[in-house]
């Protein structure tokens, strides 16, 4: 903050500008959302006021990256359903475009113009297909290419366990004794 002619900087990208009358500071050029120390004294009031101001603003931002993993998992998604029904049409054609060649090998000696009809229309199926492959193969690389920004803070696994009360629950649940189970021999009656 620089005392001669009253302007602060933006912490991101270095921007001065005049602040306004508040704690939360937003920079004209990136809009991004600050907050400037205040040098006077303040009162547990105003610094309990501060502090739920960041924790709203905290909350804000956790939602809003919650709703950008979403995004870009139901972009994702389709990409790969566009790719699979891509996939689904290409090898249809391409199925179809074999029975008719096989049609055309047996209306040779019969009719061959109905044989080479059923040979144009194959190839117009194969022509078809190789642009749906090619499709396909566009959308997986634009699947692929697509991805979420690396994490800021280490994943949290204070809420996961062990896994030793599945141990626990299955003696629980076979054995009611302190007795191991022995097979029975079998009865011929």
């Amino acid at each position: 903050m620089s005392d001669q002619s009253n302007t602060i900087s933006c912490p991101r990208c270095g921007s001065e500008f005049f602040p306004v009358h508040q704690a939360l500071q937003q920079c004209p050029a990136c809009r991004e959302q600050f907050f400037i120390s205040i040098s006077e004294e303040t009162s547990d009031e105003d610094s309990q006021a501060r502090l739920e101001l960041e924790q709203r603003f905290q909350e804000q931002q956790d939602h809003l990256n919650q709703k950008q993993i979403r995004i870009v998992q139901l972009e994702k998604r389709s990409l790969y359903r566009r790719r699979t029904w891509m996939l689904v049409l290409a090898l249809g054609m391409t199925g179809l475009a074999g029975q008719l060649v096989w049609r055309g090998i047996e209306w040779l000696g019969v009719r061959p113009s109905y044989a080479i009809a059923y040979w144009v229309l194959a190839s117009g199926l194969v022509l078809g297909s190789l642009r749906f492959f090619a499709r396909a193969r566009y959308y997986g690389r634009q699947a692929s290419q697509i991805s979420l920004p690396d994490p800021t803070e280490p994943p949290d696994f204070s809420t996961l366990s062990d896994g030793s009360q599945i141990v626990e629950n299955l003696n629980r649940m076979t054995c009611h004794t302190d007795q191991p189970i022995r097979p029975q021999p079998n009865d011929p009656d």
